[in-house]
């Protein structure tokens, strides 16, 4: 049976509600008429109209302001990067794997059972050429994706003791914005501020790698439409997109902006954590939601108005 768009009235947790992927998924349940509870280290929020309190997740007595009597908690909150957690290792661990023992710790004390709605990431998987299903192997090239693949084995782990339910959304290469500032994340919102500022997007090696790219609305919809069904207890799911090389996707903004794409050769020491070809399999996710995506990227590219 597909799964419908909208779910009934409910009431949401969103830590991390100020990041880049928990302020969207905030206002898209907001949108949706859900009571939205927000909660994140600033002292204000960027989601107006949800109630918002500010916490400190790492440490345990603020979470005593945290109320997790909701349906689900949308734990988007912690450090990316992936060379900035070699330098910053201890920074990581607190607030992507302690913190996340911090909420499952008082979810056990507490009693109440909310389906707890974690993002991993691309970089759990082993890179290769062929499409990645959720079972495919995996590596750690950086303490992030450590940091992910501990996350995910916490929540299994506390789901087989203690009945903590959980649903796990593996995310590639989001992209766009449509609150706060800036015109995306990640690899495509450095792709634009090289091409604006600088002219020039450099490639290592040529851009060949390809990746699965995904509108951070078709994201949201994907995540909260399945989120919440009995059947995605307990499961991960790659979430779906469009795949293209890196070399493809800088030439579409090079090209929209004025600027040139420039191959470079690979620094050692990237090379040594890059991850290689990532597109996903999004087969399991697709039986659920079967036309997951609204936007198209090379659309996106060529109708956004970068110059304001």
């Amino acid at each position: 049976m597909p799964t419908p768009t909208t779910l009934p009235p409910s009431r949401f947790a969103v830590l991390g509600s100020n990041g880049y992927l928990g302020r969207h998924v905030a206002l898209h349940l907001q949108s949706q008429g859900h009571q939205v509870d927000g909660y994140d280290q600033h002292p204000t929020s960027l989601v107006p109209g949800i109630a918002y309190a500010p916490v400190n997740l790492i440490d345990p007595a603020d979470w005593e302001n945290v109320d997790t009597q909701v349906d689900a908690l949308y734990w988007f909150c912690g450090l990316t990067g992936t060379r900035q957690g070699f330098e910053h290792y201890e920074d990581y661990l607190a607030t992507n794997e302690l913190s996340l023992l911090h909420l499952l710790d008082c979810l056990r004390r507490r009693g109440h059972r909310p389906r707890v709605v974690f993002p991993s990431s691309r970089l759990v998987y082993r890179g290769t050429p062929e499409p990645l299903p959720e079972d495919a192997p995996k590596e750690s090239k950086t303490i992030y994706a450590a940091n992910k693949l501990a996350a995910e084995g916490f929540l299994h782990a506390y789901q087989a003791a203690f009945g903590i339910p959980h649903t796990i959304y593996r995310i590639c290469v989001p992209y766009a914005n449509v609150v706060g500032q800036g015109y995306s994340f990640g690899t495509i919102g450095a792709f634009i501020r090289l091409a604006r500022e600088q002219h020039t997007i450099p490639l290592y090696g040529g851009g060949t790698t390809r990746r699965t790219f995904t509108h951070i609305q078709d994201i949201c919809s994907q995540i909260t439409a399945t989120a919440m069904r009995p059947e995605t207890e307990g499961q991960t799911f790659n979430i779906a997109g469009e795949t293209f090389s890196l070399a493809d996707v800088a030439t579409w903004i090079a090209d929209r902006l004025g600027a040139r794409v420039l191959t470079v050769p690979w620094p050692e020491s990237e090379l040594a954590i890059e991850s290689g070809d990532t597109v996903f399999d999004d087969t399991h996710i697709r039986a659920l939601v079967p036309a997951p995506l609204r936007f198209c990227l090379r659309e996106w590219i060529a109708t956004t108005n970068f110059t304001g």
